[in-house]
């Protein structure tokens, strides 16, 4: 494997009808610093006008972009094993078509990672704004099998992820059956393995903060349901990896941070007889107060820090 080879980058952009958004995701890949890139666009069979934004405009801002599309809806899982199996590069990492990076994103990542081998993965912190539209960092800081890091109640940080493209082909790639917690479920694969994951202390990443924007995940029973599907699916797998008591505490603990984020979305929004409506149906009250409260502090004291070190979004599992 040549040195052009050895250090290419696949990037993969997955979109589905998000026309309006797509130029500034990939406009954010065109700026890194680091420019030995495939960029792969796999749109998910989008009926608005993707299709001829991409042929028309995009595809020709740079060489390196390729456009595959799926002549019907499969997923996101899907749509990011159609960029792996075409993937040239010796890493890869995705950025959904309402996230964006900043500019030294992938210089950072491959800096760290070439020190390492595909038996590990990488992870970096975000940055959002908050209710005064002020800028915040936060940053994960953990290091070690990913299956600890899962235990300590960790989940994947949102278009914060870089792989070995090798670790993703060895473990067949991501769940198609999977669709909601695609994420998910690629780190419960790559613990299976065996698979440790290190964290940059840098927030490289901009994740989607719109939160009136209709997403994948965005609608509430949809996503429910979503996730009841696949705690089903992944039980097996997560019973043998990980024991029978933690896939318990797992479903409480996903069931736990829905409900809770659902209620307060529809606080912050001001839209507070939803909120109450989904309190009243909550299966777990007191849980959701508490992470509310959590919430509250943690926003108070963020308005004096711009930077903190971000903390487990699920309760830990005491095994």
């Amino acid at each position: 494997m040549d040195n052009y080879i050895a250090t290419l980058v696949t990037v993969c952009i997955t979109t589905y009808n998000r026309e309006n958004l797509l130029f500034n995701t990939l406009n954010s890949v065109l700026n890194q610093t680091y420019k030995n890139l495939q960029i792969i666009i796999v749109d998910d069979n989008s009926t608005d006008g993707t299709k001829s934004l991409i042929e028309n405009k995009l595809i020709n801002l740079n060489c390196r972009i390729e456009y595959l599309r799926h002549d019907k809806n499969l997923g996101l899982a899907a749509a990011r094993n159609t960029a792996i199996r075409n993937a040239k590069g010796e890493y890869f990492t995705f950025v959904d078509d309402d996230d964006r990076w900043e500019p030294k994103f992938l210089e950072e990542f491959v800096t760290v990672a070439k020190f390492y081998n595909p038996m590990w993965c990488f992870v970096c912190g975000n940055k959002y704004k908050n209710r005064k539209k002020r800028i915040i960092n936060k940053y994960p800081a953990y290091e070690g099998k990913l299956k600890d890091i899962i235990f300590q109640g960790y989940t994947p940080p949102v278009a914060s992820q870089f792989y070995f493209t090798e670790s993703l082909i060895n473990i067949g790639c991501y769940n198609e059956k999977i669709k909601s917690g695609v994420d998910h479920d690629l780190w419960i694969r790559l613990a299976e393995n065996d698979i440790s994951v290190k964290s940059l202390c840098l927030p490289l990443s901009v994740p989607n903060d719109k939160l009136d924007l209709k997403n994948m995940t965005g609608v509430r029973q949809l996503r429910l349901k979503g996730i009841k599907s696949s705690l089903l699916i992944w039980q097996k797998q997560i019973e043998q990896t990980f024991g029978k008591g933690f896939y318990k505490h797992f479903c409480k603990q996903y069931n736990i941070y829905l409900q809770y984020y659902a209620f307060y979305k529809e606080i912050i929004s001001k839209k507070y007889y939803r909120a109450f409506l989904i309190f009243i149906d909550a299966s777990y009250k007191r849980e959701i107060l508490i992470k509310v409260g959590r919430t509250l502090v943690n926003q108070y004291a963020r308005k004096k820090v711009d930077v903190f070190q971000d903390s487990p979004l699920f309760e830990p599992y005491l095994y």
